[in-house]
């Protein structure tokens, strides 16, 4: 029988946090390469809305990265279109590793598939994977 998927996804969190920042890290190297790196803090776009999935993965890797980075990183939600606006917003965004993205597959690869985004999937270069969410099919529990 699996874990239950609360148990799993705590016990999880350190790890995939301390993976996050060394993927990150790697990433990121060229910029980070100059000793004034960073200069001012970091934005971390979430192209959903506060309290969902993907904002409280963004807030759990909040503080280690700006621990690691010596600059506060600011998360941007930044919702709509099912993801699409946030994503735009990050394919604009200089490559000067000042903003960095958090999201679920479905902006960055379904969206550009059924409509006009404005980006690609090969529009971003990913860092690293941070978490699974499984999609469950559920029932009230007294149903019959």
């Amino acid at each position: 029988m699996p874990a239950p998927i609360r148990r799993t996804a705590r016990s999880s969190r350190p790890a995939a946090a301390s993976l996050c920042l060394v993927l990150l890290a790697t990433a990121a190297a060229p910029a980070w390469a100059r000793d004034d790196y960073p200069a001012r803090p970091i934005t971390m776009i979430v192209p959903f809305g506060p309290g969902g999935t993907s904002d409280i993965m963004a807030r759990i890797l909040q503080k280690p990265l700006t621990e690691a980075l010596g600059k506060g990183v600011v998360i941007e939600n930044r919702a709509g279109a099912g993801g699409a606006i946030g994503m735009s917003e990050l394919a604009r965004a200089p490559r000067d590793g000042y903003t960095i993205g958090l999201s679920v597959v479905g902006p960055e690869a379904i969206q550009p598939a059924i409509r006009k985004t404005g980006y690609a999937p090969d529009s971003f270069d990913h860092i690293c994977g941070t978490y699974e969410v499984p999609l469950m099919m559920m029932v009230k529990s007294d149903s019959p």
